[in-house]
């Protein structure tokens, strides 16, 4: 009789041929006798306090099941929301959790990816009055209004010649 490896206990019950009731009891109960002696996660394959859970069909092969911010296969992969850099021009990432992220945007940019541009001096919000040329600082935070001859003050909103 030849001796059986450890590949032999663990192959698919499909890949025999039996021919009563009794061998299949008697392979399935060697079987798992043999692979109760060889279970795979023995040696602590899942990293990160995963759970080792060894396969049904094969007594080598095993599945880890991740907890929280981990993947992979054996759960070795840190999920990081802000690795493929989800903040554009130039903002920094910071992860909140396995998948969100908060972006610090530079100056002048805002929204979430900081996508959006920030235009103080945009028609539709431009703090200068009376046709005043707007002029916003480096940081998009200020303005400074060049007024027509006729006006003055700070959003040249005060005419020159009306002392009232």
């Amino acid at each position: 009789m030849s001796t059986v490896t450890e590949q032999t206990y663990c192959l698919y019950l499909s890949n025999y041929a039996f021919t009563n009731e009794t061998q299949v009891l008697i392979f399935v109960l060697f079987l798992f006798l043999t692979c109760a002696a060889i279970n795979p996660c023995d040696s602590n394959p899942c990293k990160n306090g995963a759970f080792c859970q060894p396969a049904l069909t094969n007594c080598q092969n095993y599945q880890c099941f991740c907890n929280g911010c981990w993947s992979g296969p054996t759960c070795q992969d840190l999920i990081d929301p802000c690795a493929d850099n989800p903040c554009e021009s130039g903002g920094t990432c910071t992860a909140t959790s396995c998948t969100e992220f908060q972006c610090e945007c530079p100056p002048c940019t805002r929204g979430p990816t900081c996508a959006e541009s920030v235009n103080i001096c945009a028609p539709d919000v431009n703090p200068c009055s009376s046709s005043g040329l707007c002029f916003q600082n480096a940081q998009c935070t200020s303005v400074l209004c060049v007024c027509e001859d006729c006006f003055r003050g700070m959003f040249c909103d005060v005419d020159k010649y009306n002392q009232s």
